[in-house]
This record gives C-alpha cells, sequence and structure tokens, in this order.
C-alpha cells in the first residue's frame, strides 16, 4: 500500500461524507414528522416550507455524503454540502434573533442530542473543510475528477 496516495485532504473528504451519511441516514430512519417537528421549533420556516424540507433535506445530506465519500464529483459535492452547513448556521442565527432557538438542534435526529451552539462549532468546521475540499482541483481515489 502506498500512504503517499493518502492525504490529509482525503481523510477530511471522508469525515465530512460519513458525517453527512450518518446525519441523513438518522433523520431517514425516523418518522419524517420528527424531524419536520425539529424544523418548525426554530419557528424561522413557515409550515409550507417546513414539509418539504423534511422530506429532501435528509435525502440530500445522505445521497451528497454518499457521493463525496465515494468520490463521485468531489468538488461539487463538498460545495453543496459546504452551502448546507452554511445554511445550518444561519438558520441557528435567525432562530437565535427570533428568540426561538430549540434546546436540541435536531442534526442527527431525535436521538442524539447536541446544542445549536456545538452545532454552530461543528457546521463551520463543516463549512471550512468543504470550502478547502471544494479548491483542490484533483482528489485521490475518487470516482470522477
Amino acid at each position: 500500500m502506498n500512504l503517499k496516495q493518502y492525504s490529509p485532504w482525503m481523510v477530511a473528504r471522508l469525515f465530512l461524507a460519513s458525517l453527512f451519511i450518518v446525519s441523513g441516514f438518522l433523520k431517514l430512519s425516523e418518522p419524517v414528522e420528527n424531524f419536520r417537528g425539529m424544523i418548525l421549533a426554530y419557528g424561522v420556516i413557515p409550515y409550507a416550507w417546513a414539509v418539504p424540507a423534511a422530506i429532501v433535506m435528509p435525502w440530500l445530506e445522505f445521497l451528497s455524503g454518499v457521493c463525496l465519500f465515494l468520490g463521485y464529483f468531489p468538488r461539487f459535492f463538498s460545495m453543496v454540502l459546504g452551502l448546507l452547513a452554511l445554511s445550518f448556521i444561519g438558520l441557528i442565527a435567525l432562530a437565535k434573533l427570533n428568540g426561538t432557538l430549540p434546546a436540541n438542534c435536531g442534526c442527527f435526529g431525535e436521538n442524539v442530542h447536541m446544542s445549536p451552539y456545538q452545532m454552530v462549532i461543528l457546521d463551520s468546521l463543516n463549512f471550512l473543510l468543504a470550502l478547502r475540499l471544494f479548491q483542490i482541483k484533483k482528489h485521490r481515489l475518487c470516482v470522477t475528477a
């Protein structure tokens, strides 16, 4: 095995992808109403948007994470996951300004409890990793460039 083919950025790619795979999978394994309730708890997104978001968001996280993990268009999917992380930070900020910030962020479903402040730190790291992964022109061990 040639260790030169493994870089810290490949490990970062696998970390970021795994995090979103787990996040999406945990939400997909629960009833959609649970995640819809978490979205509505933030008091920022209207009910009409919360329903489709509760259906689409876990699939977007899961499938984008799988694609990034496999190295399928890594620049594109790192951009998708970076924008998701940035939007989560924005959602938490808006809820804080609104005074409707829930105690549990709901980012990993009902069974994993993290505070919104913990998620801001994690999502900031995710955004920075995704930004760096997007900047890399050629990723190692990828299905596509």
